[in-house]
């Protein structure tokens, strides 16, 4: 590629970034941010605005020297959809996403994913939701987060027991190599993460740590009250942390016993007294938060997100954290680091794994996936283009 070819293409890249964390600036300003020449920027936009995917919002004041009113400038949502899913056994949970990461829908499919269910059923089935999307919606990528490790660059499942995955499967083994729409396959904490990040994009090194908490008991009974799993993102300085093995955040806790099924000292028969009985509910929570205090306050995390349904043990389970996370430092005039609970409740995946389509999109940094069909100004026009001339995404 030529290099003023490879700059135009990188300019580019960075102005569709800048309109997507800053809606609303005028040329001037965007050429000012990325240090261009405002006629370069008027050539950058220019096929954005042709292509309807960058909008005039609203025209500012004049100066007081007069001369043309600076015109604002913002992404069109409704001119490209993301969506995302958290796959499990029993059910598959959606969010859609429009190009400025606004939620379009949400909904949860009942389906029975068990077994040797999984492998039969899953291509066919994500063929048929992603269909049914872009018959309402120009859908222009697919992602989904599931319990268990993921290799992403060569688009592998490595491991999900949930889904009773215990040997490395390929994910275009899966859905099948002619899959109509990008799709890209992730770690469920991981998805969350992404998710705060899209959230905070404004911030971009921030340091995250996010709990994914799931029990049967915090979605009001099931088959099995006493399942409980926990599974970790990490952030660090703003980028999703996976480890050389794709295995970065998949927990079992220091205090383990080896004779325990669950990730915990407690066993399985402890844990399904969690609701009833507060005494477990405590030990478990401690023992949690004792694990936790210590990578947060080693890695100096900015913040813990905790994503799961836990109704009215929310507010135990941060008070017991808070206090481990405070005793365990070596240096008591360090702030506090704060706990929140995900907004986006149990489509907390789902939406984290249409962010991660959007912060590839959106990315300056080497893409998620195996290719780049997915980053960048140039794979959003090329995609605008291929829907108005009635061709394939």
């Amino acid at each position: 590629m030529p290099a003023n070819q490879f700059s135009s293409q990188i300019n580019g890249n960075r102005l569709l970034r800048e309109l997507w964390i800053n809606r609303g600036l005028s040329r001037i300003q965007l050429a000012q941010r990325l240090e261009l020449d405002k006629s370069t920027v008027t050539l950058l936009v220019s096929p954005l605005e042709k292509a309807g995917i960058v909008e005039t919002i609203s025209e500012g004041s004049a100066s007081s020297r007069g001369g043309r009113k600076p015109i604002a400038l913002g992404l069109r949502g409704e001119s490209a959809y993301f969506l995302g899913m958290e796959i499990q056994p029993d059910r598959i949970n959606i969010t859609l996403l429009d190009l400025r990461g606004r939620v379009a829908e949400e909904r949860t499919l009942e389906e029975d994913l068990s077994g040797s269910r999984f492998r039969s059923r899953i291509g066919g089935l994500l063929r048929e939701i992603g269909i049914e999307y872009s018959r309402r919606f120009p859908l222009m990528a697919m992602g989904a987060g599931l319990a268990g490790i993921v290799d992403t660059r060569e688009r592998r499942i490595l491991g999900a027991m949930l889904l009773e995955i215990r040997e490395s499967c390929s994910v275009d083994g899966l859905i099948g190599e002619k899959f109509p729409f990008p799709f890209i396959l992730e770690n469920d904490a991981n998805c969350c993460t992404w998710g705060e990040l899209m959230l905070e994009r404004e911030k971009p090194e921030e340091n995250i740590l996010f709990l994914l908490l799931e029990s049967d008991f915090f979605r009001g009974g099931g088959k099995s009250p006493g399942r409980f799993s926990l599974g970790m993102g990490l952030s660090l300085n703003g980028k999703v942390h996976r480890g050389r093995q794709f295995g970065a955040g998949e927990f079992r806790s220091t205090t383990w016993k080896g004779e325990e099924k669950s990730q915990f000292s407690l066993g399985y028969e402890e844990l399904s007294r969690l609701k009833e009985e507060e005494g477990v509910r405590n030990r478990l929570f401690r023992e949690i938060g004792s694990n936790v205090a210590f990578l947060t306050n080693v890695l100096d995390m900015d913040r813990i997100c905790v994503g799961g349904n836990m109704g009215p043990f929310w507010e135990d389970f941060r008070t017991i954290l808070e206090r481990e996370i405070r005793s365990n430092r070596s240096y008591p005039v360090r702030e506090e680091c704060p706990i929140t609970l995900s907004t986006r409740g149990e489509y907390a995946v789902s939406y984290g794994a249409a962010a991660m389509l959007l912060m590839e999109l959106f990315s300056l940094d080497a893409p998620v996936g195996p290719d780049n069909s997915l980053q960048g100004r140039e794979a959003l026009i090329n995609f605008i283009d291929a829907k108005n001339s009635g061709g394939k995404p």
